[in-house]
């Protein structure tokens, strides 16, 4: 179900795009959220991730030290940042 905008990004089954959300050279594994005005950009998100509206995960190809990768089942929160060349497999709460 692609609401939002997918360019030169390979997409799963059972993905999620929702409106206003922008995914952008990037791999997207079966069913993935990304949620309502988020962006993804170069980077690979494994299954079942999460990602809440408004979120940004990685930076364009062009400036992008490296590849971003999201690890299986992780809830990326609304209005979260992940910058490039980072590999997360779990959110940490903030103390």
């Amino acid at each position: 179900e692609i609401l939002g905008t997918v360019i030169n990004s390979g997409v799963g089954e059972g993905v999620k795009v929702m409106e206003g959300a922008v995914v952008r050279d990037s791999v997207i594994m079966s069913r993935v959220t990304i949620g309502k005005d988020a962006t993804v950009e170069y980077s690979i998100l494994d299954e079942t991730v999460s990602v809440g509206a408004g979120a940004s995960i990685g930076k364009p190809r062009e400036t992008a030290t490296g590849i971003t990768v999201v690890g299986m089942g992780v809830n990326i929160p609304a209005g979260h940042v992940i910058g490039d060349n980072e590999m997360i497999a779990e959110l940490k709460e903030e103390a």
